[in-house]
């Protein structure tokens, strides 16, 4: 997949193809492998886009099974490190297949990313097939005039309830490592991303399940998962610098 700073559209054109592979071979196990260029400790807006693809069509990244050692799989001249390569399993291998997954770093390699391997046990007694469980999806094609009124409504009471974290946003050092700085930031990054999840769940129409529909994924099917997307990436830029504005005022009030 592209890197975090490219445009989300390839993101998004590059999962609902994964998307539309799995969903037309539902009687398959599937493994997903390669350089996602994700770190999913990162709170960025292609973390978030992998973990609801993940959500969505049921696959797990084997980074988070417990019997998984991996601390990083790519490095920047062994200045920066970070894990971006992964597999990702449907759940029933996630849950009942995985012997063990790592990485490693002792050979020969003239590539900046390491090898990860990840070793199955493929009993049949545990390998069956189960029924897809579906989740609404929220669908910004579908929204009308009103229902974006209301989003912008029931957003702006939502984000009026956040506490702001003055002090750690008006911290001026820039290798700030205090503790209580990252930590009020990152409630604050969450808090509001919660906000922009719960408005749009009750006031934009939910997309059906594809398993009554049985539509052909087709141009209209990359596009919607990108438009949500950078919807919600611009007005959270937008509100944000607001936001952020107001407070200087009356901080330095």
């Amino acid at each position: 997949m592209p890197y975090e700073g490219e445009e989300f559209r390839t993101d998004a054109e590059q999962l609902a193809i994964i998307d539309s592979l799995i969903e037309a071979n539902t009687d398959c196990h599937v493994i997903i492998a390669g350089d996602f260029n994700v770190d999913l400790s990162r709170q960025r807006i292609h973390t978030a886009m992998l973990q609801s693809f993940c959500n969505d069509v049921g696959v797990s990244p084997v980074s988070l099974h417990q019997s998984a050692k991996f601390d990083y799989s790519y490095h920047f001249g062994m200045s920066r490190f970070s894990l971006i390569d992964h597999f990702l399993l449907t759940d029933t291998l996630f849950s009942k297949a995985v012997n063990c997954a790592y990485v490693v770093h002792d050979v020969d390699n003239t590539s900046d990313h390491e090898p990860i391997f990840l070793q199955l046990d493929l009993d049949v007694e545990f390998v069956r097939l189960a029924s897809r469980v579906r989740t609404p999806r929220t669908s910004w094609v579908k929204a009308k005039d009103d229902d974006l009124q209301q989003y912008r409504f029931h957003l702006s009471n939502y984000l009026h309830d956040i506490r702001i974290p003055l002090e750690a946003l008006l911290c001026r050092d820039v290798t700030c490592c205090n503790a209580e700085h990252v930590s009020a930031i990152n409630v604050y990054t969450n808090d509001i991303t919660a906000a922009f999840i719960s408005a749009a769940e009750l006031t934009i129409p939910q997309v059906c399940s594809r398993q009554q529909s049985r539509r052909i994924p087709g141009s209209s099917h990359y596009v919607q998962p990108f438009r949500e997307v950078t919807f919600l990436a611009s007005n959270v830029a937008r509100l944000w610098t607001s936001q952020i504005r107001d407070c200087v005022r009356v901080y330095e009030a």
